[in-house]
């Protein structure tokens, strides 16, 4: 017994539709909203799934910060600050730079997008002496 014509076709659509739908999951990207001021890193949300994460960034504060995305496994205040110049985290030692969004002017907003692989990040402003004054924020990505 044969299907009838509409049938095969509407079967055939909803089986395209459940490929497209699939293939459109692996490609979302997320948004992290972050308000930086003096002397704080707030991230909307404190972990993300692994792949492409977009950071906007806005400078609520009154003098310039930045923000750096950097993979640890140190404790997020542990992290070791450079020999050539102690007031800014090393960010080559124990972590892997994974972007930045550097020197936002006061009441900007900026946005940087990373393809973030699963482990422990920091979100530092590096600064002179940003981090050590509380510039700093722990994220995870899974």
């Amino acid at each position: 017994m044969a299907l009838p014509k509409w049938l095969v076709f509407v079967a055939l659509g909803l089986t395209v539709l459940l490929a497209l739908a699939a293939c459109s999951k692996k490609g979302l990207s997320t948004t992290v909203d972050v308000i930086e001021d003096e002397w704080s890193i707030k991230p909307s949300v404190t972990s993300v799934n692994a792949g492409v994460t977009t950071f906007v960034v806005k400078n609520s504060g009154t003098i310039e910060h930045e923000l750096v995305v950097l993979k640890t496994d140190l404790p997020v205040t542990g992290l070791r600050m450079r020999e050539s110049d102690p007031t800014r985290v090393d960010e080559d030692t124990d972590a892997d730079n994974g972007g930045e969004v550097e020197n936002s002017a006061p009441g900007s907003i900026v946005s940087v997008t990373l393809s973030l692989l699963p482990g422990h990040y920091a979100l530092v402003c590096n600064i002179a002496a940003h981090y050590k004054n509380g510039m700093v924020a722990a994220f995870a990505v899974k």
